[in-house]
């Protein structure tokens, strides 16, 4: 089973800026695997009680904003520079990489700035599933949404579909540019 997982996936909701998402983030970087963080907005197409009954679609007008916005994941930086896969985002420093280098190294700060905040303000207060979602809702969009957010940066991708990328080992495309992610 090893070799067949490319990447893991963690519950923005549920385990960002926690103990468990720490746990989750040391257990990714021993198996030598990326972690992408994917968030479930409070409105999406994928809103439905868990026996798939009472969803709701979203008003017309949410679909003109491009990108579903459950496809969008956000790669783990302190993960990702641990691990073997994901090179091509962190980058090298050189001439022909520096951009992404430095593209890599802000995000990363940005990330860690998140991280912290929830650990020291939202994780402290014990909430149910359905408050921290609510509370972790503002928190996704601060962090993608925003004229500086991570949607716009190196950290962000979406899952791997026909066609885009031909190597095997990539395991998602970037939000920004559409390259692969290997």
């Amino acid at each position: 089973y090893p070799d067949s997982i490319k990447f893991m996936i963690g519950s923005f909701d549920m385990w960002f800026g926690t103990p468990e998402g720490e746990d989750l983030r040391e257990w990714c970087i021993s198996q030598n695997w990326p972690l992408m963080w994917a968030h479930n907005p409070l409105e999406s197409t994928y809103i439905c009680n868990p026996s798939l009954t009472g969803c709701e679609l979203p008003s017309r007008e949410y679909y003109w904003t491009g990108i579903e916005p459950t496809n969008v994941r956000l790669l783990d930086p302190y993960v990702l520079q641990r691990v073997s896969h994901g090179s091509n985002v962190t980058g090298s420093f050189d001439e022909a990489t520096a951009a992404r280098y430095y593209s890599f190294r802000n995000s990363s700060e940005s990330f860690e700035k998140y991280w912290k905040h929830v650990r020291e303000e939202v994780q402290p207060v014990k909430l149910n599933y359905t408050q921290r979602r609510v509370a972790m809702d503002p928190v996704w969009d601060q962090m993608t949404v925003t004229k500086d957010g991570l949607a716009s940066s190196v950290l962000a991708v979406e899952p791997l579909f026909a066609g885009s990328c031909d190597n095997e080992e990539c395991f998602g495309v970037s939000v920004v540019d559409g390259t692969c992610v290997c």
